[in-house]
């Protein structure tokens, strides 16, 4: 009788635990309307993801721009150090293509995450918009400093950015 009890204690808990996760993906609010233009007559430029995660050691929040093989291939290895096996180098023709990261510093606990929405171009001055997502007061999370990061290749044959603006929008989960 009670090995019945505790099989439905543990089966409701995770009932309701999976409700909650389905629950966070779906009810995320911005606490901030789309970011206005920094750059007004600013080009979409196309990117794609190249790396996300939750840890990568940069303590303050940052915009990185890599436009050398060398330089992003000594940034790559400390981005993974210590990780076994080492993710491969990827693939990046920096004659036509640069590698931009957002990287949002030390939060106090998991759920927290990066993803950059937009990426402008203007006379060599770059926009990055970035919506960085946090967890909400009713989300369970890890208790566990993060430094959450994107790392995305961006199309562009014009060098490197003579200056590089970012706009953040937090967006909270409604766990």
């Amino acid at each position: 009788m009670r090995t019945s009890m505790y099989l439905f204690a543990a089966s409701a808990a995770l009932l309701l635990m999976s409700s909650a996760c389905k629950s966070a993906r779906s009810g995320t609010q911005a606490s901030q309307p789309e970011s206005a233009a920094l750059l007004p007559g600013g080009t979409r430029l196309a990117f794609r993801e190249l790396a996300s995660g939750a840890s990568c050691g940069i303590d303050s929040p940052s915009v990185q721009v890599f436009s050398q093989q060398g330089d992003f291939q000594r940034f790559w290895l400390l981005l993974h150090a210590g990780r076994e096996p080492m993710p491969p180098l990827p693939e990046v023709d920096f004659s036509r293509q640069l590698v931009v990261g957002y990287f949002a510093g030390i939060k106090p606990s998991g759920g927290y995450s990066v993803r950059i929405s937009r990426i402008e171009a203007e006379e060599g001055v770059f926009a990055a918009y970035v919506d960085l997502a946090e967890p909400g007061a009713n989300c369970f999370v890890t208790e566990a400093l993060t430094q959450p990061y994107q790392l995305v290749l961006v199309e562009w044959n014009g060098g490197a950015p003579a200056q590089m603006l970012h706009a953040v929008r937090r967006v909270t989960s409604d766990c």
